[in-house]
């Protein structure tokens, strides 16, 4: 199984989530409900075409997703696609280097 890791970002939506056990930031009942079916989605994708990494959809929501160290990183697509890249990436160098040490 892997890992998948949902950051937390701008939205409020976030969580860790590696091997369906959830480390919540304040999500709701639903959203959880939301990345677990994420999880079986993205479990097939790696199978099936060896996913790196890039923006796709689930249930009308958008979300953006790479590897880093071995685990799915994903966040979820607000406004543009541009902009989601852009969160996505400082939600995860602030993860891995502290806020503040970009």
């Amino acid at each position: 199984m892997i890992d998948l890791k949902v950051y937390h970002d701008k939205t409020g939506f976030g969580a860790c989530l590696i091997c369906k056990d959830f480390e919540c930031y304040g999500i709701s009942e639903d959203d959880k409900d939301l990345i677990l079916k994420l999880s079986e989605t993205l479990k097939d994708v790696e199978r099936v075409l060896k996913f790196r990494g890039g923006v796709f959809e689930l249930d009308g929501r958008k979300f953006v997703a790479f590897r880093l160290n071995g685990c799915f990183l994903i966040s979820p697509v607000e406004g543009d696609l541009g902009t989601a890249y852009y969160s996505a990436e400082r939600v995860i160098v602030d993860e891995i280097c502290g806020e503040g040490e970009r």
